[in-house]
Formats: C-alpha cells, structure tokens, sequence
C-alpha cells in the first residue's frame, strides 16, 4: 500500500516528537480547554526527559499517578519534599513503589531550565524564552550550560 505525498507527511509528523507546544493543537483528543491548563505545566524538549521530584509542580507529579489511588504515598512525597530537598531517590523508592510509579520517569536533578526575560523600550515588550541545558563536565566537575532555543514574543 503506497501513501500520497501528504498521507505520507501525515504518517511522518504523527510519529515524531513535538517541536513545539502548538502542535498540542492537532491532538483531537485534547480540548482547547484542557490545553489551556495544561500550558502552564509543560514544555517540549529535544528528548524524553525525568520529571524533577524537587521542583515539578504538584499537578505534574499527581499526573505520574495514572489512576493509582495511594494518595496517602503521595502526600508524603509532598510533605517530605515540602520538608526539605529530597537528596537521594533511596528516600522516596518506598513511595514511589507504592505509588506505581517508576524511578526512571523521575530524578533529583534537572538537565534543562527555561530562562525568561523581558525587555522594554518605549511602547514595545518583548519576552526572551531561552531553554538551557546543564550537562556535568566528568574532567573537572563543573556545569557547561549550553543555549538549546531561543523565542522571543513582541506585544
């Protein structure tokens, strides 16, 4: 079976990673609405990525659940993050366990960070998005941060 050149397009774009939070769009199962309370949370990056237990939001940590009512593990993972910085994932394993979830979707640390700035002369606004990646050099244990995009919006 032979595909068009835009069946083919279709077939290529639909299995491929999102470049862009627009593309949330062309997802039917997801409504405008849902997609608005959902841009707050998310973002896309250039690989699956962990979901930092320290500092994502108690919505994207609820999300990990799919369905598992222990909500008894998982506000105690809220309070003992709210306590203090998890600083090793053999504090939160049990939890974790008892919540299905599984420690490779999670880590402790963040690799890619979204940097804002704004900027204002006369009348124009513009906001700066840089999204940044911090990798450990191994030789000398010092953090290279590497520009990944950048996208600014004029208002």
């Amino acid at each position: 079976h032979q595909l068009t050149p835009s069946q083919h397009n279709t077939e290529i774009v639909a299995h491929t990673p999102m470049v862009s939070l627009s593309e949330l769009s062309f997802l039917t199962e997801i409504t405008p609405k849902v997609r608005e309370k959902l841009l707050p949370y998310i973002t896309v990056l250039p690989r699956n990525t962990p979901i930092n237990l320290n500092t994502a939001p108690d919505e994207i940590l609820m999300a990990l659940l799919e369905g598992n009512k222990d909500t008894k593990s998982f506000e105690e993972l809220l309070v003992l993050r709210a306590d203090k910085r998890i600083e090793s994932m053999e504090d939160v394993n049990v939890l974790l366990k008892n919540m299905s979830i599984d420690s490779s979707v999670v880590t402790l640390d963040s690799q890619y960070f979204l940097s804002i700035g704004h900027l204002k002369i006369e009348q124009q606004e513009i906001t700066l998005y840089s999204l940044l990646k911090r990798v450990k050099n191994k030789e000398n244990d010092k953090d290279i941060v590497y520009l990944i995009r950048e996208t600014w919006n004029a208002n």
